[in-house]
């Protein structure tokens, strides 16, 4: 009894949902907060970076996503109405890779709800492009919402250790290769090299090399081929044995040219 009401005292003190986030999730409400006062009040140029960060950012928030969905059907209809930018055409480069990335970001929540915004945009919009980015991401919601579910687990957090390279690292330990492949893009854009999230793509080489061979599919070839570049990246030489395994391995040419090349910078 004494147990539970210490128990109960924690979590009054620190907020009920703050306590299940640090047991569970990741509390992204600082993130969260920072991308909805941009969607309200921001510039076009940082709503535009916003939608970019957003869109690899794992966040899933009903709120977020309706603000920049009334935002990107706003500044539509405003430049329909006053014959701006073509009529709201969207034909001027700036203005199309501004809402295309204000689409891609709406779709990466993973919603339901965000069907809507990105079916009346693919209807009304005069601009391919737009029209294709709306009917790319209205097929992505669930890949998008499995993806959010993925990267928001601690499971594989440690106290102290980047919250990003987690996320990620989720990722890499996902089943579906078109998760690993999204976080070893993001690994070595964002360059990261962390401990933990190395070691796991080492053993991820070891494990999938022999499957990586011509008949292997598309993501899953991309993904060793990113995963051994970020071994070489990383600088340490412990991961040589493993990329000279590659070298002997089934896998696929391309990934075995990868593989030379992740060599050649741990020299």
């Amino acid at each position: 009894m004494k147990r539970m009401l210490a128990l109960f005292s924690v979590l009054i003190a620190f907020g009920l949902s703050d306590a299940l986030a640090m047991d569970g999730t990741f509390d992204r409400s600082a993130e969260v907060a920072k991308y909805l006062e941009i969607a309200k009040s921001g510039t076009r140029v940082a709503m535009f970076q916003a939608s970019k960060d957003i869109y690899t950012s794992g966040i899933s928030d009903p709120v977020l996503a309706a603000a920049i969905s009334e935002r990107l059907l706003k500044e539509y209809l405003d430049l329909k109405n006053t014959g701006g930018y073509g009529g709201g055409d969207w034909s001027q480069r700036n203005d199309v890779q501004y809402g295309r990335w204000m689409v891609k970001a709406i779709g990466s929540f993973g919603l339901e709800e965000s069907k809507a915004t990105l079916q009346q945009i693919e209807k009304k919009t005069n601009t391919a492009s737009m029209r294709v980015e709306c009917s790319d991401e209205l097929e992505l919601i669930e890949w998008h919402r499995r993806k959010n579910e993925i990267m928001a687990s601690r499971k594989y957090h440690v106290e102290g250790a980047d919250q990003r390279a987690s996320q990620l690292l989720n990722l890499v330990m996902a089943d579906d290769f078109t998760f690993k492949r999204q976080a070893a893009d993001r690994i070595v854009w964002e360059k990261i090299n962390d401990a933990r999230v190395n070691d796991a793509v080492n053993d991820q080489v070891l494990k999938y090399k022999d499957s990586s061979d011509p008949s292997a599919s598309r993501p899953q070839e991309k993904t060793m081929g990113l995963y051994v570049k970020i071994l070489g990246l990383s600088g340490q030489a412990k991961y040589r044995d493993t990329l000279e395994q590659v070298l002997n391995s089934k896998a696929a040419m391309q990934i075995k040219k990868h593989t030379k090349d992740a060599l050649e910078r741990l020299q």
